[in-house]
């Protein structure tokens, strides 16, 4: 698992996900060295001396042991290596124009990082407070959004995130954003048609997207990094790549970028924004 795992790194096949590294699947490889029931049964059908089974089973819980004490020495060096705090508190993923949804330059001094779920009424509110913040700004500042629906609180939230993804698909991502915050109420299958063909979208490729795998993947892939810095409530904003605690009006939110401007940020694509 270790050896494959660091090849595929080495050749820059695929990506971990946030808060993955070596080390720990380092730790996950060193658990996979525990075999208990499986292994237990497999002596008595392979092995037919008395003798030879018990040492065979003496055999598989020491390596058990072995394997739960090793994986807890490599996840504890891991821990302390990377620490849940810097998981939650940093965005794990840079942004990146060829994924994200960005509005604005990627040249402006000024980045906020929403993760939001478009019925929740508190996602609403603070999008007013970043129309402002956009106002005061202008170009300064760069704005994300990232995907995080509450589905056990919003039961058409996923859908919602995955329709907006197809509108993406045809370049109307904030248009439609936008659509949806400005009716939290209909959000069901048909009211997400029926915005889509007044946005002037080709509705027919839209229903197509909905179910596309790409267009699944991509909201799942905002989830997971959602789940992976502990984000239980939204709206959840990073800026300047540090995670925001306490209010989210626009004056909190300059303050709060402007003091964050000297902090060192991830690396980001030179792609064109979206």
């Amino acid at each position: 698992m270790f050896g494959s795992s660091a090849v595929l790194r080495l050749l820059k096949i695929g990506d971990f996900g946030p808060g993955l590294t070596l080390d720990r699947i380092a730790g996950g490889a060193a658990l996979c060295g525990i075999g208990f029931t499986i292994s237990l049964f497999i002596v008595d059908l392979a092995i037919d001396d008395d003798l030879a089974q018990n040492e065979a089973r003496v055999g598989v819980l020491v390596a058990s042991v072995l394997a739960f004490v090793v994986a807890t020495i490599v996840f504890r060096v891991s821990d302390a290596m990377h620490p849940d705090m810097q998981t939650g508190e940093t965005l794990v993923r840079p942004v990146d124009p060829r994924r994200d949804h960005v509005f604005g330059s990627m040249d402006a001094p000024y980045e906020i990082v929403e993760y939001g779920d478009f019925q929740c009424p508190f996602c609403l509110k603070a999008s007013g407070s970043i129309e402002e913040v956009r106002r005061e700004l202008g170009d300064q500042l760069r704005y994300v959004w990232r995907h995080a629906p509450l589905t056990q609180q919003h039961p058409n939230a996923l859908a919602g995130a995955e329709a907006s993804e197809a509108a993406a698909l045809q370049g109307r991502f904030f248009e439609f954003e936008r659509g949806l915050f400005s009716d939290q109420e209909h959000q069901l299958p048909s009211d997400i048609v029926r915005l889509a063909a007044s946005l002037g979208l080709d509705v027919e490729r839209f229903e197509r997207d909905l179910t596309a795998p790409e267009v699944t993947a991509r909201v799942r892939d905002d989830m997971l990094d959602a789940e992976a810095m502990n984000i239980s409530s939204v709206p959840t904003f990073f800026l300047g790549g540090r995670r925001h605690h306490g209010p989210y009006d626009a004056q909190t939110l300059i303050r709060s970028l402007q003091a964050s401007r000297a902090e060192p940020q991830g690396p980001r694509s030179d792609a064109s924004a979206e």
